[in-house]
């Protein structure tokens, strides 16, 4: 009998039919030699305690010796606490166990069904010895099982935890316990049995075999292990339960069947519930037909703007064999991006990376001989500023991400943050519940020496240059968009001055025009601690300005008494678009300076906006953040435990 049945009479949910289907086990020992080992089991063996004993029921053998057909009653001792034995008010079970032995075409079927709680609990299981179809001298084995519990004395949740526990865990005993008696055999110095033969059997015999012996295309244990990892039993039988539903589905609409490391990733999107990743397949594969996603690596022809423009690319392979992604966010020109492309062309670009992604990791499969099914993804926030924060581009960046994880799950193994600036709690907090929480717990963020941990996740000839290291990147290094390209993009002009984080969306930025030798200062009234100022500022016509942030505890007319504010960041000259951010350590007036006095001839125009983030909201953006990640250790950067 299989071992998996010792336990299998309680593995089932209340008034719900669940299944169990094993991938096919390959024993590389003939056929016969695998049923001589089997028949050592019988009738009793120490190997199987709670195997009690057997009692033949009834016994066929045909004429010529091919066919053996043995119905047994089976008793097997209860694996259970004593008082629910007393509750149930049984010590034993018995099964009904029928084999079919078939000599001529090697084949065994064992079919079994439960005769205590018959009238509670409704178990069907089937295993199978075969002669492996790619290899005469190999045996291949499987297993399936239907189970329904029906009632149980009020107990059916108590009942299938306690059954689902110990099925699971005896489960893959039965190859265990072939492979012992096969070796004991070669020590009694049996090493091969001749293969039966005699004469062809009759028509109707050979049809009746071959009905018993049917069966769906499997996958091979090994297969799994070799191309998607190490699964326990039960995420193996999902596996193969979401293919058989997924080839009814594809069939019916004419698609190819995803592959195995796809079923797998939906499975694990969805916890192993073979209903809920069905659905969420099933709606992929329809988005899927409607984008073109299958074609998209032979069609796709990447817009201008964002081979020019867009600063991310796949970039190498981390010291795990994955392919690395790497973003520098803080140099995307977002309101330039989104007002040169249509949103069409920023879905494309999303599907193209993730088809490629997985090209990417295919091949790394292949190459490192080990499962490789995700990647990667290093985001390097410098430069992040208001103007990343801008609403329609956040608007379109939550869509893409939706799209992302609605159809690529479980792609990225994670997700490392570099240089994150201040205002980068704000920003994630805008986006946070666009990730689902699995996604979440793979963000790992890197303090000041992210340096030193990048070299535990890639090679250091990997390293980007812009990072510090000495490799070049092959992607576009970001930077202001041409106004002269803005056409037909994604977002409205209309929008120009919408912050996401501003009261006033009306009038984003202000003009201010800075006399020669004069200054400009911005005073800015703080309560609490902790309030984080922001400022983005640009100068115009290419020319500089100098910038610096001082403080003074008391209110005070900042013109008259400028020599009373104590400097907290250094005047520097700056040109272009510059960002910034200081979270404030006390309460008090806060003055923003840009200083032309060193101009005597030329005067300056800038545009600026500042906002002002109260502590209590930048509190609750740094609580989320760091409930995501709060290790910047080397070794939570190379664990990928938590990322499998």
């Amino acid at each position: 009998m299989c071992a998996s049945r010792l336990n299998l009479h309680f593995c089932c949910s209340s008034q719900m039919v669940q299944q169990y289907q094993s991938p096919i086990k390959v024993y590389r020992k003939p056929f016969e030699l695998v049923m001589a080992a089997y028949e050592r089991r019988f009738p009793t063996s120490p190997l199987i305690p709670v195997f009690l004993g057997s009692e033949v029921m009834s016994e066929y053998k045909s004429e010529d010796g091919a066919i053996h057909m043995i119905e047994r009653r089976c008793k097997l001792d209860i694996e259970a606490p004593a008082l629910l034995k007393k509750v149930i008010g049984v010590d034993y079970a018995y099964f009904i166990q029928k084999n079919t032995l078939n000599r001529r075409d090697r084949t065994l079927v064992i079919e079994a069904r439960n005769e205590t709680f018959a009238n509670k609990v409704t178990i069907l299981e089937t295993c199978r010895y075969r002669v492996h179809p790619d290899n005469a001298e190999w045996t291949a084995f499987d297993q399936e099982a239907s189970l329904k519990i029906k009632s149980f004395l009020g107990m059916e949740n108590a009942i299938e935890k306690l059954a689902m526990k110990n099925y699971l865990k005896n489960v893959d005993k039965g190859m265990e316990i072939i492979q012992h008696y096969l070796a004991e055999l070669e020590r009694d110095g049996i090493t091969s049995i001749a293969p039966w033969k005699g004469p062809e059997p009759s028509t109707t015999e050979a049809a009746s075999a071959a009905d018993v012996v049917a069966t769906q295309p499997k996958l091979e244990a090994e297969f799994i292990k070799r191309y998607l990892g190490d699964l326990t039993s039960k995420e193996e039988s999902d596996l193969l339960m979401l293919r058989q539903q997924m080839a009814e589905t594809c069939g019916k609409r004419g698609q190819r069947l995803p592959t195995e490391s796809v079923l797998l990733r939906f499975l694990r999107a969805r916890e192993f519930s073979v209903e809920k990743a069905h659905e969420m397949l099933t709606r992929s594969l329809y988005w899927r037909q409607a984008v073109g996603a299958d074609h998209i690596l032979e069609m796709y022809k990447q817009p201008d703007v964002l081979r020019d423009y867009l600063p991310c690319g796949w970039h190498h392979f981390d010291k795990d064999g994955r392919p690395v992604f790497v973003f520098r966010v803080g140099q995307l020109d977002v309101k330039g991006v989104m007002k040169s492309v249509s949103e069409e062309d920023l879905i494309k670009q999303l599907i193209f990376i993730n088809e490629t992604g997985m090209k990417l990791a295919s091949e790394a499969t292949e190459r490192t001989g080990r499962p490789i099914h995700d990647f990667t993804c290093i985001v390097d926030f410098e430069g992040l500023g208001l103007k990343h924060l801008w609403r329609p581009g956040v608007s379109i960046i939550q869509k893409i991400i939706q799209q992302d994880t609605a159809n690529y799950p479980e792609t990225m193994a994670r997700l490392v943050v570099i240089r994150a600036p201040t205002l980068f709690p704000v920003a994630w907090s805008i986006v946070r519940n666009v990730f689902d929480e699995r996604t979440r717990n793979k963000i790992v963020i890197l303090g000041d020496n992210f340096l030193e941990q990048l070299a535990d996740i890639l090679p250091s000839e990997s390293i980007p240059e812009f990072l510090g290291g000495s490799c070049p990147t092959s992607f576009a290094a970001g930077g202001p968009v041409p106004e002269a390209l803005y056409e037909g993009g994604a977002a409205s002009a209309d929008n120009d001055n919408e912050s996401i984080i501003s009261a006033d969306h009306t009038a984003m930025y202000q003009e201010m025009a800075i006399g020669r030798g004069s200054t400009f200062r911005l005073p800015i009234q703080v309560k609490d601690a902790d309030t984080v100022i922001t400022w983005d500022f640009f100068v115009h016509s290419g020319a500089d300005v100098g910038f610096g942030v001082f403080f003074t505890k008391d209110s005070i007319d900042t013109e008259a008494h400028a020599d009373k504010l104590e400097e907290l960041e250094k005047s520097v000259k700056y040109k272009g678009s510059v960002q910034g951010t200081m979270v404030c350590q006390r309460a008090g007036q806060y003055v923003l300076r840009w200083d032309n006095t060193y101009s005597w001839v030329t005067p300056k125009t800038l545009s600026y906006h500042v906002d002002v983030i109260s502590s209590e909201i930048y509190r609750r953006s740094l609580s989320s953040l760091l409930s995501v990640s709060t290790s910047t250790s080397a070794e939570t950067v190379t664990s990928t435990s938590a990322v499998h």
